[in-house]
């Protein structure tokens, strides 16, 4: 098992990875009729996604995805451009506004020591950390989450190491704890 591929938030010119949800993934190729495969064990389910908040607002800017038929359809009128390498294909230059309602949390500013090579990297590996609450698209609240990942620094990591079995399954979770 390998470390996984974040979604990436673009937020006031910066790049944040997804670390967290509560509710549903934002979007997936299934909301485009599409169904993705494995691309490879550092992207187990498929895809991934690039969304902006821009003006309070989520929006999906480019996906990458594997289609388990190869059957790739446009997004919002964008064809997709493939690599052959990577057996995939990617939609860039979108603005699709993404109707969410649920809890992201973002962050940036990865602490290398922290590093776990195994699903998704937690909270207290991070520098940045915002929790954002979402209600069908549109900010609500942004809570900066930084200081409390930073006096648990390293946590998650130390957790994995003392139950490697538990901590498989648990750094496969988008939860919202802070580790």
């Amino acid at each position: 098992m390998t470390a996984q591929t974040t979604d990436t938030v673009l937020y006031r010119g910066e790049d944040y990875d997804l670390i967290g949800l509560i509710a549903a993934e934002p979007i997936t190729p299934q909301d485009f009729g599409m169904t993705p495969a494995m691309i490879s064990t550092a992207c187990y389910r498929g895809y991934f996604c690039t969304y902006a908040i821009e003006d309070d607002r989520l929006f999906l800017v480019e996906m990458t995805l594997r289609e388990r038929d190869g059957r790739y359809l446009p997004i919002g009128g964008i064809q997709p451009v493939a690599d052959a390498r990577e057996a995939t294909c990617s939609y860039k230059d979108l603005r699709i506004p993404v109707d969410y309602t649920g809890s992201l949390r973002l962050a940036s500013g990865f602490v290398r020591e922290c590093y776990i090579h195994m699903g998704y990297q937690k909270a207290s590996a991070f520098e940045t950390v915002l929790d954002f609450s979402l209600d069908a698209g549109r900010v609500v609240r942004v809570h900066d989450r930084s200081a409390e990942a930073a006096r648990k620094r390293g946590a998650f990591k130390k957790h994995f190491e003392e139950n490697v079995a538990r901590g498989i399954q648990e750094s496969f979770d988008l939860d919202m704890d802070i580790w």
